[in-house]
């Protein structure tokens, strides 16, 4: 079964450059692109509630997007607890070199770590696709 990568922003020329990054990396991956924070919320949701252990889905999560941010889709999740059974590995997103995001997505069960956006091959060489 192929792995899932999903990512989650609001700018289309980020999301365009980070695909063809990802299927330079491993032609075999299903890509999703959502570009609405709203509507993540509610096909993350739908994805999740169904247990599929078998695949791997990875996530990455523009933190600073309209109406709900990063962080806030998290929260979200976590509070609903449809994350547990799965597995999802998620990786934020960010333009911001504060700490502030780096601390909070670090008592995230599911959250492995922040990148520092543009995503790169560098980036992504500890991830497993």
């Amino acid at each position: 079964m192929k792995n899932h990568v999903i990512l989650i922003d609001d700018n289309d020329v980020d999301n365009m450059m980070n695909q063809h990054l990802l299927q330079r990396l491993d032609q075999d991956l299903e890509i999703s692109i959502i570009d609405d924070s709203r509507l993540a919320f509610t096909l993350l949701e739908r994805e999740f509630s169904q247990v599929n252990s078998d695949k791997k889905t990875i996530i990455f999560l523009d933190e600073n997007m309209p109406n709900l941010n990063g962080l806030e889709i998290m929260e979200a999740l976590e509070d609903m607890e449809v994350l547990e059974e799965s597995n999802v590995q998620v990786y934020f997103l960010t333009g911001d070199t504060s700490m502030r995001l780096v601390e909070k997505a670090a008592i995230m069960e599911n959250v492995v770590s922040v990148i520092h956006k543009p995503l790169n091959e560098a980036s992504l060489a500890e991830i497993v696709l």
